[in-house]
């Protein structure tokens, strides 16, 4: 009787080509992981790309202290939404294993509720951070038509 480990990692051929057979619970387990593990980098990559506009908007802005104080805050906002959601995901299930198996032991949060929840934080957060440098656009001593352009030019980073 061969090992498990080498039944498990056996070659077999499909269409001529030799490739390893893992066995289906494995590949399952993998696969039904992916989602939490995505969307932590989502969550994370979304978060940072926040702050930096916001830090970009803290040295353009630097000159007027309630902008400052209003970023500041704003940026306050998003790592406390971050830090929120991430303890979310990692601890609406308990334990973690009930997000990716259908075990009946677990307890786990309604997911559609996060997942609003999670839209709805994300759309505040995305809400504040574009409308923060408009006022103080607006104020600044140039044409219209360059007051205009500086707001578009901000605003593309809400795509």
């Amino acid at each position: 009787m061969e090992p498990s480990i080498v039944r498990r990692c056996r070659r077999k051929h499909v269409q001529g080509i030799k490739t390893p057979h893992v066995s289906n619970q494995a590949n399952l387990l993998t696969r039904a992981q992916w989602p939490l593990i995505t969307t932590m980098l989502y969550l994370t990559a979304m978060s940072a790309l926040k702050i930096s506009v916001l830090l970009l908007y803290l040295r353009l802005f630097s000159v007027n202290r309630r902008a400052k104080m209003v970023i500041r805050i704003t940026m306050g906002i998003v790592v406390i939404f971050f830090v929120a959601i991430l303890f979310l995901y990692l601890f609406g299930c308990q334990p973690l294993k009930g997000l990716w198996s259908s075990s009946p032991d677990g307890r786990c949060l309604d997911q559609a509720s996060v997942l609003l929840g999670t839209a709805a934080l994300n759309m505040a957060s995305n809400f504040l951070t574009l409308v923060i440098p408009l006022p103080l656009v607006w104020r600044l001593q140039t044409t219209k038509k360059e007051k205009l352009s500086a707001m578009a030019v901000l605003a593309t980073g809400s795509l």
